[in-house]
């Protein structure tokens, strides 16, 4: 028997709520987070695509006028003056998107379930562009509280025993890094060897990613000049697995999707001085091998977009939901933080229920710790819970996630 921590946005949101936004914020957040005269110029580029494709829900002619508008006047030849110009172009758009989300709110969700049924691919990959781009930086201070959070989460619910099933539905890096510094803390050995035998499996590539390629304009590239500065990638451990296991069944930004040809890819596991890195932000990043003889022009994160058809082929995705179902089916303890049970997890929920009615034995004990202004007020959210997994006892936290909320319900 082991325990089982579930994680949802939620939990990445109370440690910083301007950037891991909800479905209803996501775009809006994007908008906010633009502020260097770079990520303006990649924002837009992004956000230009979905107004050209109309993938959102309320058009806005403004805003796909002056899409169409920068598009034209990035292909064109550069020179200070078309720059000047351009950049007036990519502002005013700016400006025009965030009155936009103030006034009209556009579902993440929604939006790419319409990219799906439209066939609107372009428009799809640039919103996994922004996700990426969204939840990839971290503030040295936000990273510090979050070590701070989860590592007493760690330690009160995990413990000695050091056996634990972490089950993050989230993209971003911050429960699983701060995962890795608490094993260091406890005398867990934890390197660039053996750093995936804490996560599911990755294929086996030796290469490094080009973290330093910045396209001012981002063009069609068919060649690059050596890069300046280089991150390596681990390739998986080939036997061992620990007694903590870090599953991410929607994927990761440090799932780094290799592209060696339109009919063959790879996931490496992306891995920066010791800790879960995610892929550089930038619109067409690079790898390549060791010895420099294979280059790659396509890097993207492997994340399952929020959408009504979630796309899982990819074999590492398939094994994070084994380990997760396989955890499930032998879990005393489970604690839930920050996971909703949204509509599009709709498919998590059968699963679940599913593997609960086939165990030998009950659940001892369930903790959702969720988020209220009075706890007076009903909270349907831990009666689906309790109904879902039909545990002896039930705990309930209105107080959020927070170290107090943490050494009060655990």
């Amino acid at each position: 028997m082991s325990n089982m921590i579930i994680i949802g946005t939620g939990a990445s949101a109370s440690i910083d709520p301007e950037r891991y936004a909800t479905m209803f914020s996501f775009f809006s957040a994007v908008v906010a987070q633009a502020k260097s005269e770079k990520d303006k110029t990649q924002i837009v580029y992004l956000f230009t695509q979905l107004d050209r494709d109309r993938v959102f829900q309320i058009p806005d002619s403004a805003c796909e006028n002056l899409a169409v508008e920068y598009q034209t006047l990035i292909g064109l030849k550069d020179t200070d003056a078309h720059k000047v110009y351009t950049d007036k172009i990519r502002d005013e758009y700016l400006n025009l998107l965030k009155a936009r989300f103030d006034r009209t709110t556009e579902n993440l969700e929604i939006v790419l379930s319409r990219c799906q049924e439209t066939g609107k691919e372009n428009s799809f990959t640039k919103i996994g562009c922004m996700i990426n781009w969204l939840l990839s930086p971290i503030a040295i201070n936000i990273q510090e509280k979050a070590n701070r959070v989860f590592g007493r989460l760690f330690d009160k619910f995990i413990g000695c025993d050091k056996c634990a099933h972490i089950v993050s539905f989230n993209y971003d890096l911050l429960c699983d890094n701060s995962l890795l510094l608490w094993c260091r803390n406890h005398k867990i050995a934890v390197n660039d060897a053996n750093l995936n035998q804490i996560i599911t499996r990755q294929d086996a590539f030796i290469g490094k990613i080009d973290s330093e390629q910045i396209l001012e304009y981002p063009l069609e590239v068919t060649d690059f000049a050596d890069p300046a500065g280089i991150e390596p990638i681990s390739v998986h451990a080939a036997e061992g697995l620990s007694r903590l296991y870090l599953i991410k069944p929607h994927g990761s930004l440090s799932f780094c999707k290799v592209f060696r040809d339109v009919h063959k890819q790879e996931v490496c596991l992306l891995i920066r001085n010791n800790y879960y890195g995610s892929v550089p932000l930038v619109l067409r990043p690079r790898i390549i091998d060791y010895d420099g003889s294979k280059r790659f022009l396509e890097i993207t994160p492997l994340i399952v977009a929020p959408a009504h058809n979630k796309i899982k082929s990819h074999p590492v995705l398939f094994e994070a939901e084994r380990n997760f179902l396989e955890g499930l089916a032998t879990a005393n303890k489970i604690v839930v933080v920050g996971w909703s049970i949204p509509d599009t997890d709709v498919d998590h929920y059968n699963a679940i229920r599913n593997r609960i009615l086939n165990r030998n034995s009950q659940i001892e004990e369930l903790v959702v710790f969720d988020l209220k202004q009075d706890k007076k007020d009903h909270d349907q959210l831990f009666d689906r819970f309790e109904a879902l997994f039909q545990p002896k006892v039930l705990k309930r936290s209105w107080e959020g996630f927070s170290e107090r909320s943490i050494d009060k319900h655990l």
